[in-house]
């Protein structure tokens, strides 16, 4: 039997553009290319924890030439989301029966950011993310902290992620898992009629 959901954020339930962030950035630049390809490593140390946001963006605005202030810097590194809408009406319906939670591989910046900007997060009851966790999906390390930090049983859980490198993983460690495809949403609901209504199932199932 199904008693929880677990999600992945970006490409589940919303879509991300880095070229947005690019966009935002570069009126305020004086370096003259991509100033988010230029951000690559500092980004890495900020989605991995070793960085926080604060120290993030002092770096990266000496780096790429910000004329702005932090506060404009961060507003523009956060503004790369759009709703999934057909993942948020899905979302909705399973909160009404089940617990929903989080696993994401993110920075403080971008979860702060969602957290205000899209209400559709009232919904989990709480997550593990890279930035907190010190470790990046697929890293067996934080698969192991959210199974023991949160009320999940890893056999009745079903887990959604768009890459197959982190289902493989969540498979591993015994999560029900499914690799989601916004473009194929249709086959997200076949998966779940099918897995709620036969719960044996679990693991033999391997959806794509």
């Amino acid at each position: 039997m199904i008693t929880a959901f677990l999600f992945d954020i970006g490409k589940v339930i919303v879509d991300f553009d880095f070229d947005r962030a690019s966009s935002n950035l570069r009126p305020y630049c004086s370096f003259s290319g991509d100033p988010i390809e230029n951000l690559t490593d500092l980004r890495h140390e900020l989605e991995i924890g070793a960085i926080t946001g604060e120290a993030f963006a002092t770096a990266a605005m000496a780096r790429i030439g910000f004329s702005g202030t932090a506060g404009q810097f961060v507003a523009c590194y956060q503004e790369i989301f759009t709703p999934n809408s057909q993942m948020w009406t899905l979302i909705e319906e399973l909160s009404a029966n089940f617990p929903l939670f989080l696993l994401s591989n993110t920075s403080d910046i971008h979860h702060a950011g969602l957290l205000r900007d899209f209400p559709i997060f009232e919904a989990f009851a709480g997550g593990v993310f890279s930035y907190s966790a010190k470790a990046i999906k697929p890293d067996p390390r934080i698969y192991t902290a959210t199974l023991q930090e949160l009320p999940i049983a890893a056999e009745t859980t079903v887990y959604f992620d768009d890459l197959a490198e982190n289902i493989a993983a969540g498979r591993r460690h015994g999560l029900v898992s499914f690799q989601y495809d916004a473009t194929a949403h249709d086959a997200c609901l076949r998966f779940l009629e099918d897995i709620l209504h036969n719960p044996n199932k679990g693991q033999e199932r391997v959806p794509r």
